[in-house]
This record gives structure tokens, C-alpha cells and sequence, in this order.
């Protein structure tokens, strides 16, 4: 029972502390088509299905299209609002999708479909730019996290790590911060 309830005590402060982020982003100025308050709500939808997807994904090592069908929605439902910027959600699908397909058949299969599904469907919640900042960061994230580990004796090199729980991070920063990163990026 005290294991459950620290589970759900660490998952109830994650949500709790992105939707803090999300409400202390968005008394900024809105720049962006789609009205503050959707905007918002999309994004507390968009920590739900991230949330959900690292758990599974920490205990079973696999996405399930359930998961991916959530993400499906979305990704539709952010085209729907935004429309005027509709090539850069489905470029960031297309594109997002392709990179990741070639990388796990170029290394073998060490990307897991999963991971390439979820990719993809978060270039249609994204978009082009903000899809790749993602995939950055969660890149970045799961070096870093697994260097520790490593150094710690936490894992072996050939322990496998599920990339959704990174992966995840990195679509929900990239919601957040995209524009900003973006900016310091090319200045």
C-alpha cells in the first residue's frame, strides 16, 4: 500500500507541477492563433496523455496504440484549431516519422515502433519546428539521465531504457518553451 501511495503522490506532483507551468506560461502574452484558454485546455490534455504514456512505458516497455490513438486526437484536434498552420503540423508528422523510421532501420531496431509512432503523431501536436526541439531534448534528457545511471552503477550498458518517458518530457517542454528555445537557439 505505502508503494502505491508514493506512485501516485510522485504522479499527482508531476501533473500538478506542469499544470502550474502551463497556467504561469500562458499569463504571458498569447502569440499564437488559437485563444488562450483552448489553448491551455490542449495543453493540460496534452500532460494527461504524456503522463500516462511514460508510466506504461516504464512498466511494460511498449506504447500501446491506445495511447497512440489518444495522441491521434490531439494531433487532429490541434489541426482543426490551427488550420492556417496546417503544413507545419503534418511536414512535422511526415518528416518526424520518416527520420525515426530510418534511424531504427539503420541501427538495427533499437528504436522501438512505439517510440516512432509517438514521434510522429507529436510533429501533428507540434508541428515541424517544435517536433525536432522535442526530440532534442528528450535526447538530451535520456544521455544525461542514463550517463548517471551509468556512472552509478544503477545499469549496464546493455540494460535497456524506455525512451517514452524522455520522449514525453521532451513533447511537453517543447509545448511549453518551443519558441523560446527556438529564439535563444538562433540568436
Amino acid at each position: 500500500m505505502k508503494n502505491y501511495f508514493l506512485k501516485f503522490f510522485w504522479q499527482f506532483l508531476a501533473l500538478a507541477l506542469g499544470m502550474r507551468v502551463l497556467f504561469w506560461r500562458y499569463q504571458l502574452p498569447a502569440r499564437y492563433l488559437i485563444p488562450r484558454p483552448l489553448h491551455m485546455l490542449y495543453g493540460i490534455l496534452l500532460l494527461i496523455g504524456v503522463l500516462v504514456m511514460a508510466e506504461i512505458d516504464m512498466k511494460k516497455q511498449e506504447i500501446p496504440n491506445s495511447v497512440l490513438l489518444y495522441f491521434l486526437a490531439l494531433g487532429l484536434l490541434r489541426l482543426g484549431l490551427d488550420w492556417p498552420n496546417h503544413l507545419s503540423y503534418l511536414s512535422g508528422f511526415l518528416l518526424m516519422g520518416g527520420l525515426l523510421l530510418l534511424i531504427a532501420i539503420i541501427s538495427g531496431g533499437n528504436l522501438g515502433g512505439g517510440d516512432i509512432k509517438l514521434m510522429a503523431l507529436a510533429g501533428l501536436c507540434l508541428g515541424l519546428r517544435d517536433v525536432f526541439i522535442a526530440l532534442a531534448l528528450a535526447s538530451i534528457l535520456a544521455s544525461i539521465i542514463g550517463l548517471v545511471l551509468l556512472l552509478t552503477k544503477k545499469i549496464r550498458r546493455d540494460t535497456p531504457i524506455p525512451f517514452g518517458p524522455f520522449l514525453g518530457a521532451g513533447i511537453y517542454l517543447a509545448y511549453l518553451f518551443g519558441s523560446h528555445i527556438w529564439q535563444w537557439w538562433m540568436s
